[in-house]
């Protein structure tokens, strides 16, 4: 039963009930293996595969840079530590030499 209403009108309230029906049929000439086949010309399905180049290209930049940034931080961590190990086991060096009496 199809009945329409007129739902433009807002300054009166209504009530509309939506419903559906579907119907069912079987197709037996239809296999299994071949159900998507009436799919495949449509045009919500692409019609062939694309490679999306730009995308794979940002995302190899975006790795290389993210790298770059993450190995330049540590690095940088790095050389401060070592430095400051560094003068540590200098002036260590210096209090064993004064400590043994060696000139």
């Amino acid at each position: 039963m199809e009945r329409k209403v007129d739902i433009t009108d807002v300054s009166v309230a209504k009530t509309v009930q939506f419903s559906y029906s579907v119907d069912w049929y079987e197709e037996r000439e239809l296999t299994w293996k071949n159900r998507m086949s009436r799919y495949g010309g449509s045009s919500f399905l692409p019609g062939s595969f694309e490679i999306h180049w730009l995308s794979i290209i940002n995302s190899f930049v975006l790795v290389l840079l993210l790298t770059a940034f993450l190995s330049i931080i540590l690095l940088r961590v790095l050389k401060n530590d070592f430095s400051r190990y560094m003068e540590i086991d200098d002036d260590a060096m210096e209090e064993e030499e004064v400590s043994f009496g060696i000139p």
